[in-house]
């Protein structure tokens, strides 16, 4: 999916003598990438106190940590960030494990929106 966001500066007059004109700026943020990170909890026994979601670049220099909650989604803007990044979900109770890629790599384009859903899966074994 590629979402391109304009940013619309307000429409300003410019009136020189009797002639009035006006002028409209959009502002295409080509440097700015969105990551919209998604956790969806399933099973009896959720985690309570959430996860840990890291990203890091390829050269493994860390860009951020978040907390994310069993059922979450957030949207990271991130300028002047491309290219391939690992996006890591970690400290899951024991009874949780991550179902797909965990790491996984996404690739960040700039003015495009990149997603990631990350499905958990908490169960308690019985004794």
């Amino acid at each position: 999916m590629n979402v391109r966001r304009l940013l619309i500066v307000p429409l300003a007059a410019l009136c020189l003598a009797s002639d009035c004109h006006w002028q409209l700026s959009i502002n295409d943020p080509e440097g700015v990438s969105t990551l919209v990170i998604r956790t969806v909890t399933t099973g009896t026994a959720l985690d309570a106190d959430g996860y840990t979601l890291r990203l890091t670049r390829g050269d493994d220099q860390e860009l951020g940590i978040r907390l994310m909650r069993a059922n979450d989604e957030q949207a990271l803007q991130l300028s002047g960030v491309t290219g391939a990044h690992t996006v890591t979900l970690s400290d899951l109770s024991a009874h949780c494990a991550v179902r797909g890629e965990n790491p996984r790599i996404v690739e960040l384009v700039a003015g495009s929106t990149t997603e990631a859903t990350f499905q958990i899966d908490c169960r308690l074994t019985p004794p």
